[in-house]
């Protein structure tokens, strides 16, 4: 009997542990939970506890930390969810790793505001600085020279998205190409003073960006087309040089020569000035170019003309100029070859100061110096074709104006390469020189 309830105690006590131990594993296994991780609402993976996400977020925020050699900015939320089952889990390596791609940061930057908007991005202060002295020293061609960033620049910190930071170069070319550069082929019709009007730019900037060109476009050539700077730079030096003095034409009337012939009874002799300009470039281009002393050096000699009067002057050729003189005066020098070169207009000798009115109605495309053909009016007329005005000493009009025939635009000068009081002018169609005689 004894022997009986022996054996019914140790199969109680088996039975009991067996019970006891699935409890305790059914329990267990009803405790045991995971979390699904979500970076701002979108799902990265399941770790089994919150805190090896946050491990790896800090991971994550050391490593770009060292990056940058900053502090960093996370702009990402983190959310957990738990969940019961899962078939995978990630370590911390592996949450970082996957982290990288979802979190959003920001570091701080410097931004170069310009005129009060946010233009151009930099990683520091030093590189702001930097950028802006690259700049200057971009346009400073004499060491003489004080240049100055025509817009108010501003150096602000903030914080930004790292990929949005530009290294030097990139926002050097920014800042002096501006945000519309692009290239462009030349179609048949193109002139640059055309691609100027299409572009809201000014010819001068497109020649300075294609310095193989002056203003023969080639068909099929692909040429850079210079968006508006960002920043637009002065330049101001002064330069000395050594300048002639026009001599006065004294036109004197004879009645026994033919009218229309002329001869020269005392060759004129130009004078010497040593002249001080303050001259002021932006972005690399003259736009003024002013006097502050003179001194004479050699006295100019008055040249004596005698013009024919013995028969009446035909107005034109049969009533079918297409185009009015521009100036009074005698053709001092003809189109077409001159000293080893393309003379690609005609001189019209006059005197300093005298008028020049517009040979036809049109617009104001360019008023500005061009070197060797000094202070420049070109006007696009409605046939197709620009006229332009050379040497010029005064102008009277503006880009962009409207202009009628026969009025008044500058006066004759000896601005550029010339040896005394003349208008250079020229006839020009889709960027080639006319004769312009055969349009007076």
């Amino acid at each position: 009997m004894k022997e009986f309830i022996l054996k019914h105690k140790i199969k109680l006590s088996i039975l009991a542990f067996v019970a006891i131990f699935l409890s305790t594993s059914m329990v267990l296994s009803k405790s045991q939970s995971y979390y699904a991780v979500y970076a701002d609402g979108k799902e990265v993976g399941v770790v089994q506890h919150p805190r090896i996400a946050q491990q790896a977020l800090q991971s994550l925020i050391k490593s770009k930390e060292e990056d940058f050699k900053q502090k960093v900015i996370i702009n990402t939320t983190l959310d957990f969810k738990k969940v019961s089952n899962t078939n995978n889990t990630l370590n911390v390596n592996e949450m970082a790793e996957k982290l990288s791609s979802k979190v959003n940061y920001s570091i701080k930057a410097i931004a170069i505001n310009i005129d009060n908007d946010k233009k151009i991005i930099l990683k520091d202060r030093s590189s702001a600085n930097q950028l802006i002295k690259k700049v200057k020293n971009h346009y400073q061609s004499k060491d003489n020279a004080s240049v100055k960033v025509v817009e108010d620049v501003e150096l602000k910190e903030i914080t930004i998205a790292p990929n949005e930071i530009l290294p030097v170069d990139k926002a050097f070319n920014l800042a002096v190409k501006g945000i519309n550069f692009k290239k462009y082929t030349v179609k048949e019709g193109d002139t640059l003073w055309d691609l100027a009007i299409e572009n809201n730019i000014s010819v001068d900037y497109i020649t300075q960006a294609n310095p193989e060109i002056y203003e023969n476009l080639q068909i099929g050539t692909e040429i850079n087309i210079p968006g508006q700077p960002l920043l637009n730079v002065l330049t101001t030096y002064t330069e000395e040089v050594i300048e002639g003095i026009p001599y006065k034409v004294i036109v004197k009337k004879n009645s026994s020569l033919a009218s229309g012939k002329s001869k020269i009874i005392k060759r004129g002799q130009s004078g010497k000035k040593k002249v001080k300009y303050k001259i002021v470039h932006k972005n690399g281009i003259e736009i003024s170019r002013i006097a502050k002393t003179e001194k004479i050096e050699a006295t100019a000699v008055n040249q004596v003309v005698e013009k024919g009067t013995r028969t009446a002057l035909v107005a034109s050729r049969g009533g079918n100029s297409i185009f009015l003189k521009p100036t009074d005066g005698y053709v001092s020098s003809k189109y077409g070859q001159r000293w080893g070169t393309t003379h690609e207009g005609i001189d019209i000798a006059n005197t300093y100061g005298a008028p020049v009115v517009a040979a036809d109605s049109g617009k104001v495309i360019r008023v500005g110096w061009i070197n060797g053909y000094g202070n420049t009016i070109d006007i696009q007329h409605d046939n197709g074709l620009v006229t332009r005005y050379a040497h010029l000493s005064k102008y009277l009009v503006s880009t962009n104006t409207n202009v009628k025939r026969g009025q008044e635009i500058g006066k004759v000068g000896t601005s550029g390469r010339t040896t005394g009081p003349n208008l250079h002018f020229e006839v020009i169609k889709s960027g080639t020189s006319l004769n312009p005689l055969n349009y007076l």
